[in-house]
């Protein structure tokens, strides 16, 4: 939810993707609101969005089969899209949502009924909900680093966690890192335990291959870095 609303509002409005409908299709396929390709609806190849000025959008997706060469409104690669509204008089209502206008501010900034602004709102939702966030890796090639480790046993924090058991009972353990640097971005995890396979996962999960991970030398780090 959030990325989708930051995109929107980097938005001005004055922008021409707001004023003309092929010129929010653009902005649609940079964004990957509309899909650059799709499935065949006819056959199993695969279509590729183009300009097509015989359509109304402007753009259509066009089959690479030469046995099928069938054609397909951009509304079908794209969840944000509604028959019979074009994607600016979308977007339009998409910015309105972003900055939280009121429904009468709506009404009159897009020319619609509130119907149709409600069925709007309801979309992004959705496809809000549907959306898997993410997982963006630290770090990179070469660059540093430092990981540590705690542990929490009955609200408080053990002194010396290196010492103590993984399968002592209520214990959790967090284990960290912070990327050397200026930037100095981190992550942090919950896990039940810090041995080899819960390290390994958690790098290979966190942190892009080839970077320099520092640690306190800890069995379980040695034996994942080597």
């Amino acid at each position: 939810m959030d990325q989708l609303e930051e995109i929107i509002l980097c938005f001005k409005f004055s922008e021409a993707f707001f004023l003309k409908n092929t010129k929010t299709i653009e902005l649609f396929l940079e964004i990957n609101i509309i899909k650059q390709e799709i499935n065949c609806m006819r056959g199993d190849g695969r279509m590729r969005i183009m300009v097509v000025a015989t359509y109304i959008d402007g753009y259509a997706y066009r089959c690479s089969s030469k046995a099928c060469r069938s054609k397909a409104s951009p509304k079908k690669g794209s969840k944000m899209a509604i028959p019979n509204m074009e994607f600016v008089k979308i977007l339009r209502k998409m910015y309105c949502w972003a900055y939280d206008y009121t429904l009468a501010r709506v009404i009159d900034f897009c020319d619609c009924a509130e119907t149709a602004y409600i069925k709007i709102k309801d979309l992004i939702l959705q496809v809000i909900s549907e959306q898997e966030p993410e997982m963006v890796k630290t770090c990179g090639e070469g660059i540093g680093m430092q990981f540590d480790e705690t542990a929490i046993y009955n609200g408080e924090l053990i002194p010396d966690p290196s010492s103590t058991l993984d399968n002592k009972p209520s214990v959790q353990w967090l284990v960290g890192g912070v990327e050397e640097g200026n930037c100095r971005n981190f992550v942090i995890k919950l896990v039940p335990d810090i041995k080899v396979p819960t390290i390994l996962d958690m790098f290979e999960e966190y942190v892009v291959p080839g970077s320099i991970i520092v640690t306190d030398g800890y069995p379980s780090y040695l034996r994942v870095v080597t």
